[in-house]
């Protein structure tokens, strides 16, 4: 369970030890709270690392679909530029439109 690598492995070896410290030990109340409240917020920080990833996948799929459509779009783009200036009502490039 630990073996997930970089923040997710630090926080369970917190979390080991933080159980192993409160199993080992003879503890006072004020000690117990702090182990409590430290796991609490062990708790939520799992929550959020695991909200953050799901976040990044949804990020990449749409940075996936968006890259998918900029190349078909350039390609769009390159077939309409290879037709050339063959079609009537063409101007060039720098010529200014008949309304001005």
């Amino acid at each position: 369970m630990c073996s997930n690598g970089g923040v997710q492995t630090l926080l369970c070896r917190f979390s080991d030890c933080l159980q192993r410290y409160f199993h080992c030990t003879a503890l006072n109340m004020s000690d117990a709270d702090s182990i409590t409240e430290l796991q609490t917020q062990l708790a939520h920080l799992e929550r959020h690392i695991t909200e953050q990833d799901a976040e990044f996948y949804q990020l990449a799929k749409r940075v996936d679909a968006l890259t998918k459509l900029v190349q078909m779009q350039k390609r769009q783009l390159e077939t309409l530029g290879e037709r050339g200036s063959g079609g009537a009502g063409e101007m060039p490039a720098d010529e200014k439109p008949p309304h001005y």
